[in-house]
């Protein structure tokens, strides 16, 4: 993997405390003895950590936790265990097989990217930009934006209702939890939405500039 821009104390019994040890694959458990989860790829990409010494948005058990963001989605995130994200919340998950995919945190739509966590960092070396979207993010930076952890990337019209982000002025930071009940409440919409009716935009992340 490239080389990280933050990194997080390891907190040697959080893992044999946790509830979710059984579901992790060893290979994620691996990274976890060493560095506790990481930014890198400029903040582009995030691994969850673990243990009550990070913060919530890092802390893979608080991330998945039923009474947080995951109940907007519903059954869109059914047996999904998610460990990492890219900066416009797309989340990384393992499957009940341990496979490796993305979901698309606007829409709910589910891709497998590998078999396993090992295989899909692998993948990463080559497919970094494209799983992570770093040249939008490179457009928005452009403007001498940074991202900072606990921040998710947000443009000012949702990607799948038009939105894009041809320059920097067409996104802003918004808190990354924040950001995951906003699209989660958008995604479970869009899966029952029928031609003419309209979406709720709830106003929870609204750009700084509009408040």
């Amino acid at each position: 993997m490239t080389a990280t821009d933050l990194t997080f104390e390891v907190d040697p019994t959080a893992v044999e405390r946790s509830e979710l040890r059984s579901r992790l694959p060893e290979d994620y458990l691996y990274l976890l003895d060493r560095t506790n989860g990481l930014y890198s790829h400029r903040y582009g990409l995030h691994i969850l950590g673990i243990g009550v010494g990070v913060p919530e948005f890092h802390d893979i058990e608080r991330w998945n936790g039923s009474a947080g963001w995951r109940h907007e989605y519903g059954d869109l995130v059914d047996n999904l265990l998610f460990f990492g994200e890219t900066a416009f919340g797309d989340q990384f998950y393992f499957d009940a097989l341990l496979r490796v995919g993305k979901l698309l945190a606007e829409t709910g739509d589910r891709t497998i990217l590998a078999e396993s966590f090992s295989e899909w960092v692998d993948s990463l070396e080559v497919r970094a930009s494209d799983l992570l979207d770093l040249e939008v993010i490179e457009i928005w930076a452009a403007g001498k934006n940074r991202l900072a952890p606990g921040l998710h990337l947000c443009p000012r019209i949702p990607f799948c209702l038009g939105g894009s982000i041809d320059k920097p002025a067409d996104a802003y930071l918004c808190n990354s939890i924040e950001d995951m009940f906003f699209k989660g409440h958008l995604a479970s919409q869009l899966k029952h939405l029928k031609p003419g009716e309209k979406v709720d935009l709830r106003a929870i992340n609204v750009p700084p500039d509009l408040l």
